[in-house]
């Protein structure tokens, strides 16, 4: 059954008895506990915008001026040229990448030493056939099936944002099963290794499928509550990479498109600080990836 998240505002865990880096430190805490916390665009607009602009920019140089219906005009193999090209310019973008660490990630990390991913444009085209919706995460598991970040070799100390490009409502963004979190799901991870997946399908080539270079849940879901959330253009999510999730298919006339980052203090680890892991069996380890971002020592949007 699909239900509403409950999106609690990061900005409100907060205590004015405990000093800022405690304060950033609780709040990761509670992420990796399996919380997911809503950042909202109150207080900061003009870093949100400027976010939005910059990655629209890139988006609509790709799609020209309507790139949330460039699936009616363009052929398929056109669409998809235009969503890997604009994949690759976000991801190239050094500016956008600080942006969204200054921007976003300020709430939960302050230490230098934070690793951060390049950002990564989602892109999903609607489905109408709703016989091809409720088949999406069989037919297509690289892009639609329910799996963990952690299983394709990503810390568990890993920290997600989701940022949403435009508003979405809960039946066009993706789904949580928090129930899960400190559950062994069935999954096909022990298959997965890293340098593998670099080298022979790597972010944004989910349009093709292999078992040991996509693993997903392999157990029966459909008896679990599923938890999915709306957000507003520039509001993003916050959750720990070992959250089990799945994209929706939906059959909105428009596609979707959203921005995400991961970070990750290697630190973390080492003080426990991270997400259970409990049924992870990939090899590799994708933080060797990452590279450290000028986090700002300000505190999310508190006024």
């Amino acid at each position: 059954m699909l239900k509403e998240l409950y999106l609690e505002a990061i900005e409100s865990i907060k205590s004015s008895a405990e000093s800022d880096q405690n304060k950033i430190e609780r709040r990761r805490k509670i992420l990796t506990e399996g919380k997911i916390f809503k950042i909202e665009t109150s207080g900061g607009e003009k870093a949100f915008l400027a976010i939005q602009d910059l990655a629209w920019g890139h988006i609509k140089a790709t799609f020209g001026e309507s790139p949330r219906t460039a699936h009616k005009s363009l052929a398929e193999k056109e669409l998809k040229e235009a969503i890997a090209e604009a994949k690759d310019r976000l991801a190239a973008d050094a500016t956008l990448r600080q942006a969204l660490i200054e921007t976003y990630f300020k709430a939960i990390y302050s230490s230098p030493e934070t690793l951060f991913e390049v950002p990564r444009l989602r892109v999903v085209k609607p489905i109408f056939d709703s016989q091809a919706r409720a088949k999406a995460g069989q037919d297509f598991p690289a892009a639609f099936a329910a799996h963990r970040d952690t299983w394709y070799a990503n810390p568990t100390s890993q920290i997600n944002l989701w940022v949403a490009l435009h508003d979405v409502k809960a039946t066009e963004t993706f789904v949580f099963y928090p129930q899960l979190f400190k559950q062994v799901v069935q999954n096909g991870s022990a298959r997965f290794e890293y340098e593998k997946f670099k080298t022979q399908a790597g972010f944004g080539n989910s349009q093709w499928y292999s078992a040991d270079l996509y693993p997903y849940a392999s157990q029966d879901l459909s008896s679990q509550d599923e938890h999915s959330f709306a957000l507003k253009q520039g509001e993003a999510i916050l959750f720990a990479a070992d959250h089990l999730h799945r994209t929706l298919a939906h059959d909105s006339e428009e596609m979707r498109f959203s921005l995400d980052l991961r970070g990750c203090l290697p630190t973390d680890s080492e003080t426990g600080l991270c997400a259970p892991g409990i049924d992870n069996q990939s090899k590799g380890n994708a933080i060797c990836d990452y590279r450290p971002g000028k986090v700002s020592t300000g505190q999310g949007n508190e006024s």
